[in-house]
């Protein structure tokens, strides 16, 4: 299969929302791909999960929420929605202001002001906005650079996860669009190679993270037109219930406050397909004595519990189509070794696993050092 192209998103148009009689306005040359009007279709306000609508003041765009009465600005032609509870006074505030200062109606000047309050109310970052620090400066050399990042070893490993869902959108077939959802999507580095070459001009990608600078270097590099960047929190996305058919969530879980309790968050996105995640398992390999005390280390570095993931994975009534657990001390010491020259010859890749693979099968069960630190698992709804 070919990337699809598509037209580009229809220009100056003005559209009737289909969850009321607001107009909506389609940005002109709007850089997330689709219109607003398109957007709203999929977007809700992650505290209430009600309709959004657009709200649009001249030389700036956001989105309301009627019932909450608080406004959700857009930068760069991204949408910023986020729960009250990871909102952003340092970054918000300003382009809350800006839409507050060009707006005439008097009930969004209302929310505008109420959504002011709320963010000064806010004494210091949330969770959710922990580790966007160490994040956003690698995407902002990358998309100043223009440089690609080797990803060899992620691509290599994550073949046949992704064959799962290459699988399942081809049975779905094309009659209806396809949506695939990417929680911590990053630069998108995954959905371009493993998934664009099988989308249909109709088909979406949503891409939600909380820097806003891997989303504009996603949507730099993203091939499919018809994509939505969304700046949000995983524990709380802004996204309306059983929407997707491929749920793209790759390092992500360990980064939630939820843990591997988020894979419910997850599921309620999921129409019916297929989930992929990777995470972190089994802890550190350092014996707790050595190990950073969790208060002097970010919960970010944390580790989601299998056990409690598998028993959710049942409960729900997932099934596993695909599970492999890797990355134990041998390869951690062979990629820290030689990193340069195996991300560059699959080969030698290959062989850091097979031995690895030996080790942490012989050794793992009696001494938990050699246990594997990783988890590849695809899981398929009903």
């Amino acid at each position: 299969h070919r990337t699809a192209r598509v037209p580009h998103a229809e220009q100056g148009c003005l559209n009737r929302n289909p969850n009321g009689n607001d107009f909506v306005h389609f940005l002109e040359g709007n850089p997330m791909g689709i219109s607003i009007k398109d957007a709203l279709l999929y977007v809700c306000c992650p505290d209430c999960s009600g309709d959004l609508i657009s709200v649009d003041s001249k030389s700036t765009t956001g989105l309301l929420c009627k019932a909450c009465q608080l406004v959700f600005p857009t930068s760069q032609g991204i949408p910023i929605i986020l729960d009250a509870t990871s909102r952003n006074a340092a970054f918000e505030a300003p382009l809350v202001q800006k839409l507050l200062d060009l707006e005439s109606n008097a009930s969004v000047r209302q929310a505008c002001e109420k959504t002011l309050k709320l963010l000064d109310r806010q004494s210091e970052l949330s969770y959710a906005w922990e580790d966007e620090r160490h994040w956003t400066p690698e995407y902002e050399r990358l998309l100043k650079s223009g440089s690609e990042k080797n990803w060899n070893d992620r691509y290599w490993q994550r073949e046949p996860l992704f064959q799962v869902a290459i699988d399942s959108l081809r049975t779905a077939g094309t009659a209806h669009a396809r949506t695939v959802i990417d929680l911590g999507c990053g630069e998108g580095q995954d959905f371009r190679l493993f998934l664009a070459p099988e989308f249909e001009p109709n088909d979406l990608y949503v891409g939600l993270d909380i820097s806003l600078a891997s989303l504009v270097l996603n949507r730099t590099r993203n091939p499919h037109q018809r994509s939505l960047f969304i700046l949000g929190s995983a524990d709380r996305p802004p996204l309306r219930s059983r929407i997707a058919d491929i749920i793209i969530c790759l390092g992500t879980l360990h980064h939630t406050q939820a843990k591997e309790m988020g894979l419910s968050v997850i599921a309620r996105l999921l129409r019916r397909g297929i989930i992929v995640i990777s995470d972190p398992i089994n802890g550190s390999f350092l014996p707790p004595s050595l190990r950073l005390s969790r208060a002097s280390r970010s919960t970010h570095d944390d580790f989601i519990d299998y056990r409690e993931l598998k028993r959710l994975i049942q409960t729900q009534g997932f099934s596993v189509p695909y599970e492999r657990q890797f990355s134990g001390l041998a390869y951690a010491l062979l990629m820290r070794l030689f990193r340069p020259v195996l991300i560059r010859n699959r080969t030698l890749h290959r062989l850091a696993h097979r031995i690895d693979d030996f080790l942490s099968k012989r050794l793992g069960p009696r001494f938990d050092i050699f246990k594997p630190r990783g988890l590849l698992i695809a899981l398929r709804s009903g």
